[in-house]
């Protein structure tokens, strides 16, 4: 290349609509008024080009890029515009910072651009009520990385009501929700108005919630994935209401001073909005298990409900049941671990159906550290194949009508493993080992061969 030494640059200086089409060759051209810098192209190489400076967001915005081992470049404007960063709406990811505006301002921008993502990186970020919407994802870069913090005693924090027609897809994952009161607020909460009316395609997977009332409150929905959620010292912290084909899988929640896994319905009558619910692997520890009122058809496999108290410590609420169904049908527990108390005591009951639950299966449980391991009432239960020991007052209490206990080891050191209280009957007794006896008294009631005394060795 030839070095060409001159005595000045030739440049003119004026307004942008006055620079010429075509400066010279080597030509600059200095525009006032939007402080932009052009200079000019040999003939043959098209226009004036823009040499970037500070001033020159629009030319950076349209310029074209290829990424690292694609085949289609795109303008820089809408590779940033696939995911609405909220630090480009004005976050920080400090905690010093009220980021409610800058937030909202995000979500704003990808509801308006339909099924955009919404990124939170790296920090912490502190936010009144967010209200968000449907089509949207929202993500972080993990739990305590990505935090989101309730400003507000008793605030909301994610919180989406659709009133006007079903709407779908909310995809919340990969972040930190914790509230700055202990014990207040929802972190996500999302409802339809009716059975009509209702948010569908719900997943909220690995995120961690801490110092709420409820971590997740979710009403008249459906097809939902709750997925590796961890929820700590949150009152009820997975909270179902009239919402149908609800799939937790690998859940957990501990030391809440409620349920960790909440089951209703509103609908009046009964329909079957609140029907299929289903518990892969999940668990609680520090705090009670399931508790669900006229909800049908749930599926519970695995997991582990146990309240951990220590010796000598008598948690809130001990007549209630760490398990506790009302008025329910149709579920199934396979392979479930079912204790109340730590080590050194018994301080609530275990398992328990209401006189109108109906089809309830208990098969392959361990059920101990209880007052009474399971309270069996309504018509139509089965338990087999559980263990039951060591429970303090009783393994299995019978109260209800055509109710199975079948193959059941109950070696608890108690005046009678099982007993069948006063007023029920037409129930079956088989094929159980009882460390101290089973008691029946209704007229029709069959007991088939037990053992009902061994020696414990």
């Amino acid at each position: 290349m030839t070095i060409t030494v001159t005595s000045r640059i030739q440049h003119r200086r004026g307004l942008q609509s006055d620079l010429p089409v075509q400066l010279s060759e080597g030509e600059l051209g200095w525009c006032l008024d939007t402080r932009q810098l052009f200079i000019g192209n040999s003939d043959g190489f098209g226009e004036n080009t823009e040499i970037i400076t500070q001033f020159s967001q629009d030319v950076l915005s349209n310029v074209n890029v290829l990424a690292t081992n694609t085949t289609f470049a795109r303008v820089l404007a809408a590779r940033f515009a696939d995911v609405f960063n909220v630090k480009d709406f004005g976050a920080t990811g400090s905690l010093a910072q009220d980021a409610t505006t800058a937030v909202q301002a995000a979500v704003n921008a990808a509801l308006a651009a339909g099924r955009a993502t919404v990124y939170f990186p790296s920090g912490q970020y502190k936010v009144g009520p967010i209200t968000i919407g449907p089509k949207i994802t929202i993500v972080g870069d993990g739990t305590g990385v990505s935090e989101v913090y309730a400003r507000d005693s008793g605030q909301d924090i994610f919180t989406y009501t659709e009133t006007t027609a079903t709407t779908t897809d909310i995809n919340i994952s990969n972040l930190s929700f914790v509230s700055l009161n202990a014990g207040a607020g929802t972190a996500v909460y999302i409802s339809g108005t009716d059975a009509a009316i209702r948010v569908v395609y719900i997943r909220i997977t690995d995120c961690f919630f801490g110092l709420l009332d409820k971590a997740v409150h979710l009403r008249f929905a459906a097809n939902i994935w709750l997925n590796n959620l961890q929820a700590q010292n949150c009152t009820t912290p997975y909270y179902i209401d009239t919402c149908g084909d609800v799939n937790f899988n690998s859940c957990h929640a501990q030391n809440g001073t409620g349920y960790g896994y909440t089951f209703i319905q509103s609908e009046s009558p009964r329909g079957p909005s609140s029907e299929g619910q289903r518990l892969i692997n999940c668990e609680t520890n520090g705090q009670k298990g399931i508790y669900a009122d006229e909800v049908h058809w749930a599926n519970v496999i695995g997991g582990s409900f146990t309240s951990g108290f220590p010796s000598g410590t008598s948690p809130a609420l001990t007549s209630a049941a760490m398990v506790d169904l009302v008025n329910c049908a149709n579920w199934r527990f396979q392979g479930t671990d079912i204790s109340f108390a730590g080590a050194g005591g018994y301080w609530g009951h275990g398992f328990h159906t209401d006189s109108d639950c109906e089809r309830i299966q208990l098969t392959g449980c361990f059920v101990a550290l209880n007052t009474y391991a399971a309270n069996i009432d309504g018509r139509w239960n089965t338990v087999t194949g559980c263990v039951f020991s060591p429970n303090g007052a009783q393994d299995i209490t019978v109260l209800g009508k055509y109710t199975t206990i079948t193959g059941n080891t109950c070696a608890s050191a108690i005046a009678s493993n099982i007993q069948e209280t006063a007023g029920a009957d037409y129930n079956n007794f088989a094929g159980n080992i009882c460390n101290s006896g089973l008691v029946t008294t209704g007229a029709n009631t069959i007991t088939g061969t037990n053992i009902t005394s061994h020696p414990n060795t």
